[in-house]
């Protein structure tokens, strides 16, 4: 991953070229010059204290707490657990909206395949095929559903909800069971 990132910057990162040539010729404008930087060794630096001119400041900025291994790793370790939470939290809503989702579709197929049956029995049957399909793959998607919802750790609100603009009050049942 590090030999990644250093291919990126060294191939795609302009502003950090230029950020170093104008360090470098502010270096030696300086009263005592202080060293310059090469490109080459910038690019392959993973860590604070890679960074030689962070030194030679007035503070030392390695000496902070924040510049240490292990609190750098603690800090990356906790943003971890942040973003799972945040992604928890995303999961909850997709599997809610999905769940509502095929309630409404199996809603849309129970109106309109009769209508469709009795208006144009030409396409009914094609019709009626991709029905069936879906709601094959519905069912199952039925039952994936219904086991994140039984997980100790599930923290949603379980069964579909209601799609903005919906006239549904009431989902349909399973609609695996009634295959017209």
């Amino acid at each position: 991953m590090r030999t990644h990132i250093a291919k990126s910057l060294q191939t795609r990162c302009q502003a950090i070229r230029n950020a170093v040539t104008a360090y470098n010729k502010a270096a030696l404008e300086l009263n005592p010059p202080k060293p310059t930087l090469d490109w080459s060794h910038v690019s392959h630096y993973t860590f604070l204290k890679d960074f030689v001119i962070l030194r030679n400041m007035d503070r030392d900025i390695c000496e902070k707490p924040w510049a240490k291994a292990v609190i750098r790793e603690m800090i990356k370790q906790d943003q971890k657990v942040k973003r799972a939470q945040e992604e928890i939290i995303r999961c909850n809503v997709e599997v809610r909206r999905l769940h509502t989702s095929i309630c409404d579709e199996e809603t849309f197929f129970s109106e309109r395949l009769p209508q469709i049956k009795e208006s144009n029995g030409l396409i009914f049957g094609a019709v009626k095929e991709f029905v069936l399909r879906r709601r094959r793959v519905n069912a199952h998607l039925r039952a994936r559903i219904s086991q994140i919802y039984s997980m100790n750790g599930f923290t949603g609100v379980p069964g579909p909800g209601v799609k903005k603009g919906s006239m549904v009050t009431d989902p349909p049942g399973d609609p695996a069971q009634s295959e017209d």
